[in-house]
């Protein structure tokens, strides 16, 4: 269903909210995108975005609110290269959600994002959640599974849910599932496992691991480790893991789709990485990081660097900062340079970006490259901000290319009902 009539039917459920309740708010974000660039065959695109959502709170109960958002995109040209067409839109989310007073509690009806352990997406269904004694948590789901881009009609199921235990603020244990049939994807059966455990004051431990059932494989761990500060320094550790042939049958964008027929089913990869960061004065940090990349099928490749970085957030900040990556067994290695300044006050923010590349060996004919952009926002009024950035690009793949971007982002709110005099 075209994303105009999902707003048709929301505003109409907002106006009947409206006459029956005593005291509602609604609220809203309106995005509007302006993006001029050129593809690689010389070929002038204008697109224009447009990201709206809607909010109205205390509808039919003081606990009760509903929740719409979509985006919509047209382009200047005949057809672009986003899915060949000169329109597209899709509704991002349309819930209804129903809070308890106590126990932490909640049900959400209609289109709604999901995040509990191995799911992590889109539904049209509902979702529940709730606080039980002794410190467990559990949470349900259930509805039609929602593909986005050249999936979004997908009728596929999908349901599941995650069952916690925490302790205070010692840890923090769920235990996961998702299970989705029928449609055009493949079926996929996955389990989780994620931890938030902080066995000292300075030291957290997260992450989460993923299990493909169906394949009896495991398709991703993402863990997180930082200690610190100790004398102004902390210490960070990463650990990634993907089976790229496990982790691809859960797709939900036209993306990860694609990403299907480019990456290796059989490639596995894993990255274990290390950072410090030191803080020698108020807003100043020295980071020096590492990362290691290791493949079954591709060569290994390492990268480290470090960025110097100071920030004042009322006010601005700037940085630099140089990485090297390197493959272990090719010249594809390259260095990457970057410094950026930005400044704001509480009208106006000001920003410039500069990187650049060195590549060990040419791509096209070409060993260097570099990107240079500015952009700038103001409040144009007290609901308004207007902002513009102008990007220009000399890269491998393009010898010359200028991007431009103009936004504004529009908020509003009223209120009804006799508490509010209306």
């Amino acid at each position: 269903m075209p994303v105009h009539i999902y707003f048709l039917l929301a505003a109409i459920m907002l106006f009947t909210s409206v006459t029956a309740s005593a005291e509602v708010s609604i609220s809203g974000e309106s995005r509007t995108y302006v993006l001029t660039r050129e593809t690689a065959d010389s070929r002038k695109l204008v697109n224009i975005y447009e990201y709206l959502n809607l909010s109205a709170d205390h509808i039919i109960t003081d606990d009760t609110d509903f929740h719409v958002g979509g985006w919509f995109r047209a382009s200047a040209a005949d057809k672009d290269s986003v899915g060949g067409s000169t329109s597209a839109d899709e509704l991002d989310h349309a819930y209804l959600a129903l809070r308890s007073q106590t126990g932490n509690g909640a049900i959400y009806a209609g289109r709604v994002f999901v995040n509990e352990g191995v799911m992590a997406g889109r539904i049209d269904g509902v979702y529940g959640r709730t606080d039980l004694a002794g410190g467990l948590s559990a949470s349900v789901f259930g509805g039609g599974a929602v593909k986005s881009g050249d999936y979004n009609s997908s009728s596929a199921t999908a349901y599941g849910g995650r069952l916690a235990h925490a302790t205070g603020g010692l840890y923090a244990l769920g235990l996961s599932y998702l299970a989705e049939s029928g449609g055009s994807a493949s079926e996929r059966e996955e389990a989780g496992i994620d931890l938030r455990l902080r066995p000292w004051s300075k030291a957290e431990l997260s992450g989460l691991s993923g299990y493909n059932n169906k394949l009896a494989e495991w398709m991703r761990h993402s863990w997180h480790f930082t200690t610190g500060p100790y004398a102004g320094t902390r210490l960070l550790a990463d650990y990634e893991a993907v089976d790229y042939g496990a982790y691809m049958t859960g797709a939900t964008t036209g993306v990860f789709r694609q990403a299907a027929g480019i990456v290796d089913p059989n490639e596995k990869m894993a990255m274990r990485g290390a950072a410090i960061e030191f803080t020698p004065a108020e807003g100043l940090t020295v980071t020096a990081d590492y990362r290691n990349y290791s493949y079954d099928i591709k060569d290994d490749a390492n990268r480290y660097g470090g960025t110097i970085a100071w920030a004042k957030p009322e006010s601005g900040g700037a940085g630099v900062s140089i990485h090297r990556m390197e493959s272990k067994g090719d010249d594809t290695g390259y260095e990457e340079a970057r410094a950026y300044a930005f400044t704001r006050t509480e009208k106006a923010s000001l920003s410039a970006d500069v990187s650049a590349s060195r590549y060990d060996r040419e791509i096209n004919g070409v060993d260097t490259g570099w990107t240079a952009a500015v952009s700038g926002a103001w409040n144009v009024a007290a609901s308004g901000r207007l902002g513009a950035s102008v990007e220009y690009a000399s890269t491998p793949e393009f010898k010359s290319e200028v991007k431009g971007l103009i936004n504004y982002i529009y908020r509003f709110a009223a209120a009804f009902g006799e508490a509010n005099g209306n």
